[in-house]
């Protein structure tokens, strides 16, 4: 299902998870919020700009960009002292527990110890800050705080990948990469990037659990790729193709559009990728620097999320997730 992943009664790290209410912790800046707002949509269902996010049951963001943790929900309130009286009422018992505090802005005016301390007084069992067994999540903002049992937290392994052999200045980020495959994507899908450049959505798609397959129509190009997924031991399932001319089938498509930024740009490129695109996948991930929305639709796709990335110097880029109609 696209747009709403979440899991119940599922296991993270040999764990059962039953159907309870829990929070998703997002990390991102100004820049990239509209896309980490779209990954957490892609990844829970719920929609929203927010930095700690309700969420309906407990989902798997071990391989998440912007969503950094998901826990149980084990009390809230308004304030730290209120957070207490629910959890007084409510007295959680755990062995080897350890708590970890996250303050996120408008910050609340405690410091850590005393806010850690203050949270842990009504819960029972025993404290284990070495070799937890179980790893409890206290979030504070100003007129917010909630205490909960992580469920899954992201590996962030995207962050190697920056440190591939072969680049160049204008590849995505391999942040903005994971996401998008997060958005199309999950564990155990086939992703095509058939204008896969140096590989860096192909590394994102492996490391988050799917297969992943590129075409690149410049030699050198693809040689760089392969050279960037032997690298990091993954499978060099790329060839010599061209976009325009499908010559496989996977569950979507996840790619990075020439820009015209460096050189210049087919000024027909875009229609004729969008027209071959169909016949790569039924679902389409896209990075551009333009809105593709209206051509999208004109190629027989549905516009289901759309995402705005911006860098320092100003430059946009929009991520579209579509489906074939």
């Amino acid at each position: 299902m696209i747009g709403g992943r979440s899991v119940a009664h599922v296991t993270f790290g040999g764990r059962a998870i039953c159907k309870m209410p829990c929070f998703c912790v997002v990390s991102t800046t100004e820049h990239d919020r509209d896309l980490a707002r779209a990954e957490l949509w892609a990844l829970s269902g719920v929609n929203s700009f927010a930095r700690v996010v309700t969420v309906p049951r407990a989902v798997d963001v071990e391989h998440a960009a912007y969503v950094t943790v998901c826990a149980e929900e084990l009390a809230a309130g308004p304030s730290l002292s209120a957070l207490s009286e629910a959890l007084a009422q409510r007295r959680p018992h755990f062995e080897r527990f350890h708590i970890t505090l996250v303050t996120l802005p408008p910050r609340p005016q405690v410091g850590s110890h005393a806010a850690i301390v203050e949270a842990a007084r009504f819960v029972t069992g025993t404290v284990d800050a070495e070799h937890p067994l179980i790893e409890l999540l206290l979030v504070g903002q100003e007129g917010e705080w909630r205490l909960g049992q992580i469920v899954s937290r992201a590996s962030k392994t995207y962050f190697a990948h920056e440190q591939k052999p072969h680049g160049f200045s204008s590849a995505l980020p391999a942040r903005v990469a994971r996401a998008m495959v997060n958005l199309g994507a999950k564990p155990g899908d086939t992703v095509i990037d058939p204008c896969c450049g140096v590989g860096t959505i192909l590394l994102e798609a492996w490391a988050a659990g799917a297969r992943a397959v590129g075409g690149e129509l410049n030699r050198k190009l693809a040689g760089l790729t392969q050279a960037n997924l032997r690298h990091f031991g993954r499978p060099p399932w790329v060839c010599i193709a061209d976009a325009c001319r499908p010559w496989a089938r996977a569950d979507v498509v996840v790619t990075d559009f020439p820009y015209g930024r460096q050189c210049a740009r087919d000024p027909q490129l875009y229609e004729r990728l969008l027209a071959a695109l169909p016949g790569f996948a039924p679902r389409l991930v896209v990075v551009t620097a333009e809105d593709l929305g209206e051509r999208l639709e004109q190629a027989g796709y549905e516009v289901l999320q759309a995402a705005d990335v911006v860098k320092s110097h100003g430059f946009r880029r929009r991520v579209t997730l579509a489906q074939v109609r």
